[in-house]
């Protein structure tokens, strides 16, 4: 009875048609919700670029993922295209996994952490360079 306006009017007409209390509910969602929150929440994946790691990234899709109800093979086309361009490049040749959603991710994840190593590794080195036997920086000419 704490619903407004036209809401408890619906109440008041539909109230006998329910018999169990989760019914009633289902229906007054179904009459008053959010009907274009699906298509808010897939915009919202289209949109979404990785800005951190890939475990980052699959988890807001999962979660945006959860409103938008996309089937796994259509995810992880839209997964690919959010993704950095080096991953994309590199997923190319794990086209056979895209059959087993479990494995395409585990594998992405792999790859995203081992090219993170990489960058780490790359970015050491590099500093390793311009220093001399003491670990003093070279002086440059």
């Amino acid at each position: 009875m704490c619903l407004p306006g036209t809401a408890l009017e619906w109440w008041k007409n539909k109230k006998s048609s329910f018999h169990t209390w989760e019914e009633a509910q289902d229906s007054l969602r179904h009459y008053y919700g959010d009907h274009y929150k699906p298509d808010r929440y897939y915009r919202q994946l289209m949109e979404l670029r990785q800005t951190s790691t890939v475990q980052h990234y699959l988890t807001e899709v999962d979660r945006l993922n959860s409103y938008a109800a996309i089937p796994d093979p259509q995810l992880i086309n839209i997964s690919i295209n959010g993704i950095n361009y080096k991953l994309q490049e590199a997923m190319v040749y794990y086209e056979h996994l895209r059959s087993t959603p479990a494995a395409w991710r585990d594998r992405l994840i792999k790859m995203d952490i081992t090219s993170t190593e990489f960058r780490s590794r790359d970015k050491d080195q590099g500093k390793d360079k311009n220093r001399g036997y003491n670990g003093n920086r070279k002086l440059e000419d």
